[in-house]
């Protein structure tokens, strides 16, 4: 709600892949306009209301095309200008701390979704609710992440938990909150019953037994004596996280036959070696 040229101006847009609308009320003037356009970020839906609103209330008219062509050049060049800033911060010689590949996977966010990490030759690649995206490096465990098709520049970030392994990716989505983190989830077929039954069976581990078994058809548990039984969640190849636990996981080690011989049963304090019992 706003103020145009003294008459009373109530008005909401949308915008989203393919389209833009704009709707605009004169309550005083017995007024409405509806714009829509086939073409998505643009300002053309108030070039249009904004024209017809000057000619509606019999105001001179007023060059709102090309006003509104210049605040987007406008725009733009503040795009590039903060893409320019990020370049220049970027600490010199500051090397990744994992092999490229360590940071591609599925990341994952309760309300927000999967963002998907890949290796482009010798940088990274995203996708993201069908929009792709590019990686610069710039220091550390930082990136230059740009979406070109909306024309973003902003840095994301990958942490590294106490095990040494890429956890989750960070990016400023919304600018008046904190970074939001995507956590790694684990491929599909850790979900799958053939390749899940491989590390079933019973584990002796300090004079006890721990039991790996299903709970369901593609979902592992965890049985230790005098202990409730834990739901496993899929973390990366051969690793689960122990649901409801922080800092606690199960990692399964296979011979050079591949096949599984042991479990490391890693917590925040240490991490026991459990061995898998014959069948």
């Amino acid at each position: 709600m706003t103020s145009y040229r003294g008459h009373t101006l109530v008005e909401h847009g949308g915008n989203i892949d393919g389209f833009s609308t704009l709707v605009s009320f004169l309550p005083d003037d017995n007024i409405g306009l509806v714009t829509l356009t086939n073409l998505d970020s643009n300002l053309a839906t108030q070039s249009v209301n904004y024209t017809l609103c000057d000619h509606l209330l019999g105001l001179e008219e007023r060059p709102w095309s090309t006003r509104n062509k210049q605040f987007f050049q406008g725009l733009k060049k503040q795009a590039e200008k903060a893409k320019e800033n990020s370049l220049d911060t970027r600490v010199p010689d500051a090397p990744l701390s994992h092999p490229l590949k360590d940071y591609t996977g599925s990341f994952e966010h309760p309300g927000l979704g999967v963002f998907t990490i890949t290796q482009d030759d010798e940088t990274l690649k995203g996708t993201y609710n069908d929009t792709d995206f590019t990686f610069q490096h710039l220091h550390y465990d930082i990136f230059l992440v740009t979406a070109e098709r909306f024309e973003v520049h902003i840095k994301g970030s990958f942490v590294t938990n106490l095990d040494g392994d890429i956890e989750s990716f960070s990016l400023p989505i919304e600018p008046d909150a904190k970074p939001i983190a995507f956590m790694r989830v684990a491929g599909k077929h850790l979900q799958e019953k053939n390749i899940l039954e491989q590390f079933c069976g019973a584990y002796e581990v300090m004079d006890q037994t721990a039991t790996v078994a299903f709970k369901g058809e593609h979902i592992l548990s965890l049985t230790l004596p005098g202990q409730p039984t834990y739901e496993l969640e899929p973390y990366k190849e051969d690793s689960f996280r122990v649901q409801g636990l922080s800092g606690y996981s199960v990692a399964f080690q296979r011979d050079e036959a591949g096949v599984v011989t042991q479990a490391l049963l890693k917590q925040p304090f240490g991490t026991l070696i459990a061995t898998k019992k014959a069948e």
